[in-house]
């Protein structure tokens, strides 16, 4: 692997741990608040804080943990797995980071009751995540499906090994998709608490952000999902078809990226726009 990439992985895996353990400043919050139209006051401004901080290290480590085993199993074997991109290793660790952070969010201690009210993962993201996710992970199952029977004849792995080296880890990539879907469900399900509405506020804010995150996890995990197994069957190199699939595959998860980032929530298609949960108090400075 040229010194050159590996000086910058190693750059991007020092400033994700620095950044990770670096306390979310005002100027952060601020940022989420406008985000997610909450505003924050001195009862929710912590709540906020802590949501952000855990969901960056959860993130950072993820990132860190995939991208070392990457190195470690290129070092071994001499050879990059599976024509892999290490960024791309990154974004992916970063998903599951993203995913596994969700799933073990503790609940709330003060909530006291659920929601009688019916929510659903449509009510917080558009068709514009979730279609994409069915369709990719659809599209990822039959294609590492059909690997054994064609993927020594017409695609570019000649041989068991390399086959199975693909059908695995677009397994393990689906599996996460599957967690991620969990996540959200997760989150949309949770209970509403009875107390501040300051504090209500900052839930709901924390719950659409939440379910925004994991889903565009779950768009890029199974963009690269379907990525690697199209490519792996059909050997399309040169190919107009294999350049456009690979490209929209590219943007679909450069999206699920930056959503799972908190960043393309500001574009509408990508996320509803729910009504602010009325809040009280004085905005913290």
């Amino acid at each position: 692997m040229p010194f050159l990439l590996l000086l910058v992985v190693a750059l991007v895996v020092f400033v994700l741990l620095v950044g990770a353990f670096v306390r979310p400043d005002d100027k952060q919050l601020s940022l989420f608040g406008d985000l997610y139209s909450v505003p924050l006051t001195a009862g929710n401004v912590e709540m906020v804080r802590l949501f952000i901080w855990r969901s960056r290290i959860f993130r950072a480590v993820g990132a860190i943990i995939t991208i070392v085993g990457y190195l470690l199993l290129a070092w071994a074997t001499g050879d990059v797995p599976l024509e892999l991109s290490p960024f791309g290793v990154l974004a992916v660790g970063y998903g599951a980071g993203a995913i596994v952070g969700e799933l073990t969010r503790p609940r709330l201690d003060d909530v006291r009751s659920a929601s009688l009210e019916r929510r659903t993962v449509s009510d917080y993201v558009t068709p514009w995540v979730w279609v994409p996710i069915m369709v990719l992970s659809l599209a990822s199952v039959l294609f590492t499906a059909l690997l054994p029977v064609w993927g020594s004849s017409i695609g570019q792995f000649n041989d068991v090994v390399s086959v199975n080296q693909v059908m695995m880890t677009s397994s393990g990539l689906l599996v996460l998709v599957l967690l991620g879907a969990a996540a959200a469900r997760r989150a949309v399900q949770s209970p509403d608490p009875k107390g501040e509405p300051d504090r209500n506020a900052a839930r709901h804010a924390i719950r659409s952000a939440a379910i925004g995150s994991v889903l565009g996890a779950s768009l890029m995990t199974a963009s690269v999902s379907f990525q690697m197994s199209f490519q792996s069957l059909f050997s399309l190199q040169g190919n107009v078809l294999a350049g456009v699939v690979s490209v929209l595959g590219a943007l679909l998860g450069m999206a699920g990226f930056f959503l799972a980032i908190r960043t393309l929530p500001r574009f509408g298609f990508f996320r509803r726009n729910l009504p602010a949960v009325p809040a009280s108090g004085q905005v913290a400075a």
